[in-house]
């Protein structure tokens, strides 16, 4: 996966915006969007703070291992959580239990 495609899942993934990326990293949206499609790759220095936001690596973000081990998306999803608002992770909860019913129940 390349790395724009990286950068749209794990922000999807966390559940965040472009606009609040960009706030979080500290440049604009359109150079988040820019990464995205694949206009633009980032600063050594631009990779680091993307990393950090998301929690793992600089050299998984760049490299071709993210998302090969579901824990990564889980560690993603935890982080996410812990940042919403608590309506929110409990809409997240029914959304999960809708998802996997089965798993669910007792």
């Amino acid at each position: 996966m390349d790395f724009g495609k990286k950068l749209k899942n794990l922000r999807e993934l966390a559940g965040m915006s472009q606009v609040e990326l960009a706030g979080t990293i500290g440049i604009s949206s359109v150079m988040i969007s820019q990464y995205e499609n694949g206009k633009k790759m980032p600063s050594r220095e631009t990779v680091k703070k993307i990393a950090e936001t998301f929690g793992i690596s600089s050299s998984d973000l760049i490299g071709d291992n993210i998302n090969d081990d579901p824990i990564d998306e889980i560690t993603i999803l935890n982080r996410a959580a812990k940042r919403m608002t608590p309506e929110n992770r409990k809409k997240l909860l029914e959304m999960a239990k809708v998802m996997f019913k089965e798993d669910f129940e007792d």
